[in-house]
């Protein structure tokens, strides 16, 4: 049986740059912490269904909402308003409050963030064991704006990471076709990567509501706990970085 979640609930915790962001806390059992920070859209109410039932199988989940502790519109250039050294600092505290291994997720434009955070950590010194890994969902990890027509590059960040990363990509995205291209950047920083593509999936299952799902979709937001279950074990057996990036 798995384990029960704990009580959890939504409180803010107070960063250095000044911001006190609401974290939706779902506690579990294990440990494991899953930080899972906002795409561009912003924190959407499927995600907390989702991050509860990880809970239940024992991964605790804290669901950021760095949009409303920010006081930043969702929004395609949203995601660069939030300090990556405020990032670094609310995993630190997710790792001092419960003592847990935590591991990153992000969906979209907050890729990017996530493997900031990730990499920014690393330079700050946090230990290695603290911080197990990325888990991207049809991350949007391009650099800038390109004319119609024009493939965008990838960001540097991409090829700068040497933490494990999970990459769950639905067929059906525009930015399938690249996944390979990007497996293979992510491999050049030191990371192993693990694929999990999703037959006939399209991009934001995980977060737009039922009426807006078709019928694989609803399926893969059904089996997205388990998914980001083993997803977690699997980064978590993974051999820590030689040592961290500079």
């Amino acid at each position: 049986m798995p384990p029960a979640a704990l009580a959890g609930g939504t409180t803010n915790v107070d960063l250095p740059g000044g911001a006190a962001i609401p974290v939706d806390r779902h506690r579990g059992t294990g440990e494991s912490l899953l930080l899972w920070l906002p795409s561009e859209h912003g924190v959407r109410p499927p995600q907390g269904a989702t991050a509860e039932a990880l809970a239940r199988r024992g991964v605790e989940t804290w669901v950021v909402d760095l949009h409303s502790g920010y006081f930043v519109p969702t929004g395609r250039s949203s995601m660069d308003a939030f300090p990556v050294e405020d990032m670094v600092a609310l995993l630190r505290e997710a790792r001092r409050e419960t003592g847990k291994r935590v591991f990153l997720a992000a969906t979209g434009r907050g890729g990017l963030l996530a493997l900031e955070t990730a990499r920014a950590a690393q330079t700050a010194g946090l230990p290695a064991d603290d911080l197990g890994g990325v888990i991207l969902l049809h991350p949007y990890l391009y650099a800038g704006r390109t004319r119609a027509g024009e493939d965008p590059p990838l960001a540097v960040i991409a090829s700068a990471t040497n933490l494990p990363v999970y990459l769950i990509q639905p067929t059906l995205s525009a930015k399938h076709w690249r996944t390979a291209e990007l497996a293979q950047t992510l491999g050049r920083g030191g990371s192993r990567v693990f694929l999990h593509p999703l037959p006939g999936v399209t991009d934001g299952f995980h977060l737009r509501e039922d009426a807006d799902l078709t019928q694989a979709d609803r399926a893969a937001r059904s089996e997205l706990p388990a998914i980001l279950e083993r997803a977690v074990r699997l980064l978590g057996r993974q051999p820590r970085p030689a040592s961290d990036r500079k």
